[in-house]
C-alpha cells in the first residue's frame, strides 16, 4: 500500500483547486458571451473578459508557484503549499468581487458563490485561516454593497427581467436583511465545515501513521523470519554434518 503523506495530500488538493479554476474560467467566459449575445441583457462584457484574463494569469502564476515549492521546498512543504492555497483564495475573492460589481452586486443572486471559497478554505486550511478568509470575503462584499449604495461606485444591473426590482441595491432594509443573513449563514457554515474537515484530516493522519507502523512491523517480521530461517538452516547443516560423520563411523 502506497503511503500518501500529509504534504502530498495537500499538494494534490492545491492542484485540484487549480484544475477546477479552469472550469470556472471557461464557465465565466461562456456565460458572459451567451448572456451578452444571445439574451436581451445589459452586460458589461469587456470588464468581465478582463477579469477572466486575470483569473487565467492567477491560475498560471499559481501553477508556477506550486512547481517552485515542490522542487525547492523539501522541508516545510505543507506550510508552503498552505500559503499558496491561501494566496489563491484571496485572489479569487478579489476577482469574484469585481465580477459581482459588473453583474448586479447584491441584487445578483450568484453572490452565494463566495460560499464555495469558504468551504474550500474550511477543508484545506485551519479553522482560524478559514474564518479569516470568510471575514475577508464578507468585508469585500460588504464594501462593494456599501460603495454602490452610496453611489461612490457605479451600479451595473442585469436589466433583463422587468419583474425584478433592480433598485434594491438602494434599499437599506433589503441590504441589511440580505447581507445579515448571508454573513450569519457563512460563519455557521464555516464552523461546521471546519469541524468536519478537522476530523477528516485527523483520521487521514492517523491512518497514515497506522500504515507506516504496519510497514515497520512487517519489516521487523521479515527480518525476524530471515533470522530464524538462517538459524534453522545453520542447525540443520550441523545436524547433517554430525549424521554424516556417524554414518561414516558406523559403516567403517
Amino acid at each position: 500500500m502506497k503511503i500518501i503523506t500529509r504534504d502530498q495530500r495537500l499538494l494534490a488538493r492545491a492542484y485540484w483547486l487549480v484544475s477546477h479554476r479552469w472550469i470556472a474560467i471557461v464557465a465565466l467566459v461562456a456565460l458572459t458571451w451567451l448572456t451578452g449575445n444571445l439574451f436581451d441583457v445589459e452586460l458589461q462584457q469587456k470588464p468581465l473578459y478582463l477579469l477572466s484574463i486575470a483569473l487565467i494569469i492567477e491560475n498560471l502564476l499559481t501553477l508556477w508557484l506550486l512547481k517552485v515549492i515542490t522542487h525547492r521546498k523539501k522541508q516545510n512543504l505543507y506550510s508552503s503549499v498552505r500559503w499558496a492555497i491561501y494566496f489563491q483564495i484571496i485572489l479569487d475573492l478579489i476577482i469574484l468581487t469585481g465580477i459581482l460589481h459588473f453583474t448586479g452586486g447584491i441584487v445578483n443572486p450568484f453572490f452565494f458563490i463566495y460560499i464555495f471559497h469558504m468551504v474550500i478554505a474550511s477543508i484545506l486550511l485551519s479553522r482560524i485561516e478559514a474564518f479569516i478568509l470568510t471575514t475577508l470575503a464578507l468585508s469585500l462584499f460588504g464594501s462593494l454593497v456599501y460603495l454602490e449604495y452610496q453611489e461612490i461606485l457605479p451600479y451595473y444591473c442585469l436589466c433583463a427581467d422587468e419583474i425584478i426590482n433592480h433598485e434594491l441595491y438602494k434599499d437599506p432594509y433589503y441590504i441589511t436583511k440580505t447581507f445579515g443573513v448571508f454573513a450569519f449563514s457563512s460563519y455557521i457554515l464555516v464552523y461546521l465545515a471546519t469541524s468536519i474537515g478537522h476530523r477528516l484530516r485527523s483520521q487521514e493522519d492517523r491512518l497514515t501513521e497506522a500504515i507506516i507502523q504496519l510497514k515497520k512491523n512487517d519489516q521487523i517480521k521479515n527480518q525476524y523470519v530471515l533470522h530464524i530461517t538462517h538459524d534453522i538452516k545453520s542447525h540443520l547443516a550441523a545436524i547433517q554434518t554430525s549424521v554424516s560423520v556417524l554414518q561414516i563411523n558406523v559403516f567403517d
